[in-house]
């Protein structure tokens, strides 16, 4: 009976492109390797829900293919769109001189965690960018401090968490962010770093730099049963504590579902 063994590896290269290396063993065929690609691109946080309706786009190559029907018959391409639980892929695969096949699914699925998220309108892509919208209270600023990695996470995902974190807080327009890719962040803040404060004393720290009510910094550690995501919102001011929000991932892939969790919860 035809058997095939079969192993991988998937590399987050950021959080929204995944790079995927696949070995296979089959006991009628010599072993192979297959390479891939998946990049996932959001265009809309549903309200109501924590999903997000998105793109994929993916491509790969197979070196099996690539030894029965040539370069071009090796690579292998779609894409797919996901709103909510529904889902629909589309894959075309070259196999030479027998054709092409395309293949199409479609998909729902249940379940998952869901909170409770602020509908974002086109009137607060102003809030976004940081410009005053007539008849609306002036936003406090806040600045993103870097978050501390403890158990068996690694700093890599502590940085991609703040940056999730981030980008949900801008979402919600509660807050009006301080921009982290100026040079005058990146330096002050290894600076900071260096001089040995604790997290919360360089939260409020780059608080007070940038002329931000408040700060927030955070805390993502892992043991056997998932990652636990603990952030602290500060008064930059007087470094008091004003607020600290936790949320679980049992794994790297609900990453996104935490932090949306978070910063709901930050911006009530």
């Amino acid at each position: 009976m035809p058997f095939e063994a079969a192993g991988g590896l998937r590399w987050r290269y950021s959080p929204s492109f995944d790079i995927l290396f696949e070995g296979r063993l089959p006991v009628d065929h010599a072993s192979y390797l297959i390479l891939s690609g998946e990049w996932y691109i959001p265009y809309l946080t549903l309200p109501g829900g924590a999903r997000q309706a998105g793109i994929f786009l993916r491509s790969g190559m197979n070196f099996k293919n690539y030894d029965d029907h040539g370069f071009m018959g090796s690579f292998s391409g779609g894409f797919g769109l996901k709103a909510g639980g529904l889902s629909f892929d589309y894959a075309f695969s070259p196999y030479g001189e027998l054709g092409a096949a395309h293949r199409l699914t479609a998909g729902w699925s249940w379940g998952g965690e869901k909170v409770a998220s602020r509908p974002v309108s086109r009137q607060s892509l102003k809030e976004k960018e940081g410009m005053p919208v007539k008849g609306q209270p002036a936003r406090e600023g806040l600045v993103m401090a870097p978050f501390s990695s403890g158990g068996a996470a690694t700093e890599t995902e502590a940085a991609v968490l703040r940056n999730l974190v981030e980008g949900e807080l801008v979402k919600t327009g509660y807050y009006r962010m301080v921009e982290r890719s100026n040079m005058d962040f990146i330096l002050k803040e290894k600076k900071l770093a260096a001089s040995g404060l604790t997290s919360e004393d360089l939260a409020a720290d780059l608080g007070r730099f940038f002329r931000a009510e408040n700060a927030v910094f955070g805390l993502v550690y892992k043991d056997k049963t998932g990652y636990i995501i603990t952030v602290r919102l500060v008064d930059s001011a007087t470094g008091e504590i004003l607020r600290s929000e936790s949320a679980k991932a049992r794994e790297d892939y609900f990453f996104t579902d935490a932090a949306r969790t978070i910063a709901a919860a930050l911006s009530k």
